[in-house]
């Protein structure tokens, strides 16, 4: 962690800046379906025009207000992951080419060369993803939970059974994907290492005519990391349906309950209608952790 926050360091302003926008951002988005309630309760079943229209408009300035913050984020978030893996690269090769003739033969330089570039890539994919998503997910799905129960407490375990399912679901495809992830780096290298081979021994292997065998372990390296990235994305891709799922059961669930509350007077349809939109908000900040 030492090492990661010193690459860091000189990116700790353009971070903070970045939390700052993305509080912003999820304010705004949290701030939307109480908007969408007061429509509904003051303006569509009092039908009062004028109402609709100028709440109307400023649920608008606060999607724009949302959307500019998303794209500085996105802008914030590109330009430090690019930085620090520019930094990171650049030590990492200073440092290989420090390296004896033993240290080389050690890790073996098809295994250098996929962490210099492949592995780097993927530090700097999850910076872009931590950025945006890792402050951002927890704010909306705690605030979400505060403003569901602040409209009604009495469906409170609703969102407990939507939790839980997304827990069991996250849990399930972690244990599953977590070592196939893991041994994809793995294959990576592996094929860097027979490719090099390949490469190197162009000679050798055409005064020796054992191109057909050479093609053949290309063929076995290649064909294991496609297998493997197959079934991780296959089980990932699995995801989204199992949530989206997940949220339209739990819109059916609300709408239900929400519906025997609205005709008993205990709750007016605007105030259903946002308490389905934070629930929404909830899974989908366990979605983002979830791909985080």
């Amino acid at each position: 962690m030492n090492v990661f926050f010193r690459y860091f360091k000189p990116y700790a302003l353009s971070f903070m800046a970045a939390v700052a926008l993305l509080s912003a951002q999820a304010y705004c988005d949290l701030a939307l379906p109480d908007f969408m309630s007061d429509i509904i309760n003051r303006g569509i079943t009092a039908g009062n025009t004028a109402y609709i229209f100028k709440t109307g408009m400023q649920m608008l300035g606060i999607a724009l207000i949302s959307a500019c913050c998303t794209i500085l984020v996105g802008f914030i978030g590109a330009r430090m992951a690019a930085g620090i893996s520019r930094n990171l690269r650049q030590d990492v090769f200073t440092k290989i080419e420090s390296f004896s003739s033993a240290e080389m033969e050690k890790y073996s330089t098809s295994s250098l060369i996929t962490r210099t570039t492949n592995d780097i890539t993927q530090i700097q994919q999850l910076i872009v993803m931590m950025v945006r998503l890792v402050i951002y997910a927890p704010i909306m799905g705690i605030g979400g939970v505060l403003h569901a129960l602040e409209k009604d407490s009495s469906m409170s375990w609703i969102i407990a059974l939507a939790v839980a399912l997304m827990l069991i679901l996250i849990g399930s495809i972690m244990v599953v994907v977590m070592p196939r992830f893991q041994f994809v780096q793995k294959l990576v290298d592996r094929l860097n290492l027979v490719t090099r081979e390949g490469l190197d021994g162009t000679l050798v292997i055409r005064a020796f005519n054992t191109q057909k065998f050479e093609e053949k372990r290309f063929d076995k390296v290649n064909a294991r990391l496609t297998q493997t990235n197959l079934f991780v994305n296959r089980v990932i891709s699995g995801m989204m349906p199992t949530m989206m799922l997940i949220m339209n059961l739990t819109s059916l669930l609300i709408v239900w309950v929400g519906s025997k509350a609205v005709s008993g007077f205990k709750m007016q349809v605007g105030d259903m209608m946002a308490y389905m939109q934070y629930v929404m908000q909830i899974i989908l900040a366990f979605l983002m952790m979830a791909v985080m």
